[in-house]
Parts: structure tokens; sequence; C-alpha cells
């Protein structure tokens, strides 16, 4: 608690009497008193706390459904808001262009064949030739042939591992030209059917399922750097009606998530796993503290001078003299220092005025 005493100095007035007209005139009233303050604060007990409230809102998280290699969506069955349960088909693909994409794969894995074919059989004769002139000289020659055939024969085989993996995602996402849900939901949102809809990212998102019985709090501020920028000591959510909600920190978005935010050019967001199990749509407001000390040795900050790296207070002592005094201090906030040595409790400081 700050306290302040007061100096008053006297003001002095005289009495004056004017003549005019032959009548004494009133004598004009007194000056108001003059002061002079100076701030002193005790070294007290408490809680120093810097405390930021951001917005949050509990989501439900939505799962994409991709089509690797995208395709032309002939008919879709559902629409944002629509209940799906898994294996129920969401929108069907024209026959003709699933055969053309998978046909495509396969040429391209037919193409990629020839060629490793055609480069491993030139490294072979090339290997056979030295080897067959049975000269000292060669083997240097003959190991690095070997090793580029061998390094010819893995890249060959990731090449062709990527390609059948393509095949075999549109292969397990398509039944008979149909586009089913992998999981039970709520459609978040869905494309049109009629038209060409390209891949983006990792495959071409058909709709993106809301995961009913997986909420979680999403940041809704404007300053997403806050988080990287800034470390908290203690931090948990509050709802509207004061239920604490507990934070398990930042959750980990799929790659497929991440695509589909920055193929839409929006930024990725900022999400927290939580432990209730909340409705979707809920404010939380986020309790981000950067500072929380309880029950230390406290001055107002005001009252803390640095002088060539060390900190000081100006100790008032029982006769009223000012004297400069080291202390060791702990975690600070805008209102309030913890002081960890060198005065002790409901020892009087001097607090500076504010802005100076």
């Amino acid at each position: 608690m700050i306290k302040r005493f007061l100096l008053t100095i006297g003001t002095v007035a005289g009495l004056l009497a004017f003549v005019g007209c032959g009548q004494a005139q009133e004598p004009p009233a007194l000056y108001a008193s003059v002061t002079v303050q100076e701030d002193f604060a005790f070294v007290s007990r408490g809680d120093i706390r810097h405390l930021y409230v951001l917005p949050g809102l509990t989501r439900a998280v939505t799962e994409p459904v991709i089509l690797e290699g995208g395709g032309f969506l002939a008919n879709v069955y559902v629409r944002a808001g629509d209940a799906v349960t898994a294996g129920q088909v969401i929108a069907s693909l024209d026959g003709g262009f699933l055969q053309e994409s998978l046909q495509g794969l396969q040429e391209q894995i037919a193409a990629a064949n020839r060629v490793f074919d055609l480069q491993f059989r030139e490294l072979s004769v090339r290997i056979q030739i030295l080897e067959e002139e049975n000269e000292p000289a060669n083997n240097e020659q003959i190991e690095n042939l070997r090793l580029e055939r061998n390094h010819l024969q893995s890249r060959h085989n990731q090449s062709i591992a990527g390609i059948q993996a393509q095949i075999n995602d549109i292969n397990a996402n398509i039944i008979d030209g149909t586009v089913t849900a992998h999981i039970d939901g709520q459609i978040a949102d869905v494309v049109q059917a009629g038209g060409w809809s390209p891949p983006v990212g990792l495959g071409m998102t058909v709709a993106r399922i809301s995961r009913m019985d997986y909420v979680i709090v999403e940041y809704i501020g404007d300053n997403p750097e806050f988080f990287s920028e800034n470390t908290a000591v203690r931090f948990f959510g509050r709802t509207l009606d004061r239920q604490e909600v507990e934070l398990l920190g930042l959750r980990d978005l799929s790659l497929a998530e991440i695509e589909y935010f920055r193929a839409r050019e929006r930024d990725v967001p900022i999400q927290f796993e939580i432990t209730q199990n909340l409705p979707p749509g809920q404010t939380v407001f986020l309790h981000f503290y950067t500072v929380l000390a309880e029950n230390v040795l406290r001055v107002p900050a005001n009252a803390i001078f640095d002088i060539e790296e060390v900190f000081y207070v100006y100790k008032i002592e029982a006769d009223g003299r000012q004297v400069l005094t080291a202390v060791e201090v702990g975690v600070f906030s805008e209102t309030y220092a913890e002081i960890l040595g060198g005065v002790y409790e409901n020892d009087r400081v001097f607090v500076r005025p504010q802005g100076l």
C-alpha cells in the first residue's frame, strides 16, 4: 500500500484596507495552501502478476476427405451441417475420368521402369567390361560404378513406391467411382458438383468432416505471433460462466490441415487441446500469465533503480533520511517487483512519481 505524507508550507496573508468613497473595503480571501508531496511505500507481502486475457472459441476438429489427383465430381450428396457416418457415400466421380487417372499413373510406372532398365543395363555392361580386363587400376572405377548402380536402384524404388501410393490412395478413397466419409461426424464444408476439381497440395479436398467428439479451443485474435513471442508460467481458459478450462498445450495440426489453410491463403490457426467435453461454438477466454509469484516480498516497480546493472532502492530511515540500498530482485511486472534480499518487510522505500 502506498502512503503519502504532506509537508505544508504556511501561507501568510496580510489584511489590506482600501478606502474609497470614504468607506473601508473587505479584505481579500486567504490563498489556498501550497503542498509539497513525497511518495513512499512499505515493503510488503503479496502477489505479482502479469496477465493477458485473449479471445478463444471452442471448435470441433475437422478432417479432410482427400482425393489424390483431383477429379470430375458428377454428384455431391451432402451439404454443410449434415451428419454422416464412416463409409457413407458423399460424392461420385465421372467413371471415365477415374479410369484415365489410374491409367495415367500406370503409364508413369511403365515409363519409369523402361528408363531404369536402360540405365541399369548400361552400368552393368560397363562394370562387366572393366572386370573382364582384370586390371587392378580399374578397381576404384568398378567400385564407383557399382555404387552408382545401387543408388539408381534405390531412387527408382522410391519413385515407384510414391506412384503406387497415389494409386493406393485413389483405390482407398473411391469405391466404384464414389467418395466416402472416413469417419463419423458432421459435414463442415463440401465442394460443389459439376466441373473439374484440381488437386491442391496433398490432393483434392472433397469435403471436411467435423469430429463432434473432438473439441479444441482456438485462438480467434489477430496476433498469432503472441504465442511465439511470450512464455507462459500459467495458462488456462475460462468460459463466460467462469468455468475454468484446462489447456493441455498447443495442438499439432496434420500436414493435410496445414495444406488446407495455406492453399486458401489463411493463417494456420493456433489451437489448444482441452480435457473437458465442451460443445463447439463456446467462448473461452485464454488467461496467459507471463509473471506469477504468490505471497512474496514486493515493492512498487517504480521504487527500483537500476544503476550500472545493480538494483537499488532508497530506504527511508526513522529520521527521514533516504539511504541508497542494494537489493536482490526476482520477477517484475508493470506494477511490482519481487524482493529477494536487501530490505525487509515493513521497511519504507522511496517511490518516484509516475512518469519520472
